[in-house]
This record gives C-alpha cells, structure tokens and sequence, in this order.
C-alpha cells in the first residue's frame, strides 16, 4: 500500500493541528531518551520537558518550527532561527538548525523539511546556515545531499555531582579578572583549537580567531551567571574555563545546570598535567555555585580532552552531534 504524501507546515503559533503536548512528547521521546541515555540522574526526559521547552523558547524568541506528518501521525520535526551574534560577526544574517529529528526509516522527511529551512532562509537573506543535530543516518544523507558541509562531529557529555565526588578547592583556582582578557585571547589565539570555525576553509583562521575572541570576551562581562575559571601560576593565566549557570525543572525539581562553553591550556602548558588541575578546579568552582549537574560538547577528535572528561573527571558521552555549514 502507498504511503501518503507528506505535509509539511511551517507553525506561526505552538499548536499545529490537533497535536498537543502530549502527542509532541510522545514523538519527542525517543529524541529525548537517545540525547540523555547515559547519564541516569540526568533527569530530563522522560516526559520530554526538555526538548518541549527548547521548542516553546525557541519559537518564542522569533524562531520557527516545522512538523511533517502522515496519516495524522508526526514523523519529523525541526527547528531554526537567526542568529544575531553571529550576525554581527559576519556581517550579514546568519542562521541556524538547531533541532532535526525523523522517524527512523523515513528518508523522505528530512529533505521536504531542508527545502522549507532554505525557503526561509532566501525571505531572510541569509547567507549563513550552520546546523547542530543529532546524529541520524536519514539526516546525514539528506544534509549531503542539500549541500551541507560536515565540519566538526562533537560528543555532549554530562555530569551529575553525587555526595561522594564533591570537587575539592585548588589554591591556584580563581576567577578571571576584566584586566586579563588579552592574555585570554592569547592562550585561545595559541591553543590549537579544533573547532568547527577553523575546519571550515570558507570561514578562514582570521575569522575564526575573531569568533573566539569575541565568546572569550563577551563571558568576562556578559552577566551574573557567566563566569570564567582560571589556572594561576605565578600570577599568570595559563588556561581557562568558561561556564554558564540556569535553572531547570528536572524530574519535577527546580535545579541548576552548569554549560561548560570553552576551554583551553596555553600551548606550553599542555602535556605536563595541568589541564586536569583547571577541569577539577573548574568543577568546585560550579559545585560552588550551586549546580549539581554540568554539561559540555567536545569535539571527537580532541581525544586529550576526552580523556581527561570521561576518565578523569566522571563525564558520560550522552549522543554525537554533527555540525553543518552552508554558505548561501
């Protein structure tokens, strides 16, 4: 028997037809179970409240949501909005996929649902699309087949402190000062960074170390819950990390959740041991701040760091993401 078209909708409000939250969710949970399977105290998901939210603030904030559906039934959804720091860094708009999930087996979804983004992006003048999705055979091959460009494949990795791993102080820990952003910038500009601004050609180093510095500067003053965690000898930086802190409902309680944004050593420091003294260090400064649970994305083939993440520090790997650039 064939199957019937697939209808796509580009939503102007949340509620698209007769799918309710619980139909949303219902769809939505095995996206959820797949993105937080390994870390069991990490508990967003099973009524998929998470995700849920992420559409809601989303849509909320000026983006847009794409349900396609068969026989009444939704089998993929997505999600994509303008990006106004990139924007500015740029210099034209720029946009981004952040959300792209399928029904296993349906390879006809994701390219219908492309087509729609790239409406979109033409109305918008956007001459920047990156992507941010799970990984999924069915969006792989659609990405390809759309001229999108793999540039980084990157684990998310979570940690939840218990009472028995609570972070011990480090003396030479502390926070950055607003004085010391050049040396910052120094230690990102010579760190060796694996990131996707610097895998894609189109984007060049210059750029790249432009976008950085910007992320690098914009957490020594952006507000109360963003801090930057330094590595101090001799009086000097010599790494950092920057982390975020925001609440959540978790499992029907109110918590906070700690992003670990970037990290890096300077260049004559790595391989000597001092990269596991600022993650530890960095991680009492989090406890400290009241979050018990801590989430970071590392690129896969930054194998010192996933070293020290998952063997040293407790992290689980939780789901691959993969990154797409198009440049329009």
């Amino acid at each position: 028997m064939a199957k019937a078209p697939l209808q796509g909708v580009l939503m102007e409000s949340w509620t698209f037809g007769s799918f309710n939250d619980d139909e949303m969710a219902a769809f939505l949970h095995a996206y959820a179970k797949h993105r937080m399977l390994a870390d069991k105290e990490f508990r967003y998901p099973e009524s998929c409240a998470l995700a849920l939210k992420e559409l809601r603030t989303l849509e909320k904030e000026g983006g847009r949501v794409i349900l396609f559906a068969q026989h009444n039934e939704i089998i993929a959804i997505g999600a994509f909005r303008l990006r106004q720091w990139d924007s500015d860094l740029f210099g034209f708009p720029v946009a981004s996929l952040d959300h792209l999930y399928v029904k296993t087996g349906e390879f006809g979804a994701a390219p219908l649902l492309l087509d729609v983004l790239f409406d979109w992006t033409r109305k918008e003048n956007v001459r920047f699309l990156f992507a941010k999705v799970p990984w999924q055979i069915e969006n792989a091959k659609a990405m390809s087949e759309k001229g999108l460009y793999l540039v980084e494949a990157a684990y998310n990795l979570t940690k939840t402190f218990t009472a028995r791993d609570e972070p011990l102080p480090f003396p030479d820990i502390r926070t950055a000062r607003t004085d010391e952003l050049p040396r910052l910038l120094a230690i990102s500009a010579g760190a060796g960074w694996p990131g996707r601004f610097h895998s894609d050609p189109a984007i060049g180093p210059e750029r790249a170390r432009e976008a950085y510095a910007r992320w690098i500067a914009g957490g020594l003053g952006r507000d109360e819950h963003t801090h930057i965690t330094v590595l101090d000898i001799d009086g000097v930086p010599q790494g950092f990390v920057l982390w975020s802190v925001e609440e959540m409902i978790l499992g029907g309680e109110k918590v906070r959740v700690a992003d670990w944004e970037l990290s890096a050593m300077a260049r004559e420091c790595q391989g000597k041991g001092l990269g596991t003294r600022l993650y530890h260090g960095a991680l009492y400064e989090i406890w400290q701040s009241g979050a018990r649970h801590v989430t970071q994305g590392v690129s896969v083939h930054n194998a010192p760091a996933l070293n020290i993440v998952i063997n040293k520090l407790g992290f689980r790997p939780n789901y691959q993401t993969f990154v797409y650039h198009k440049f329009f």
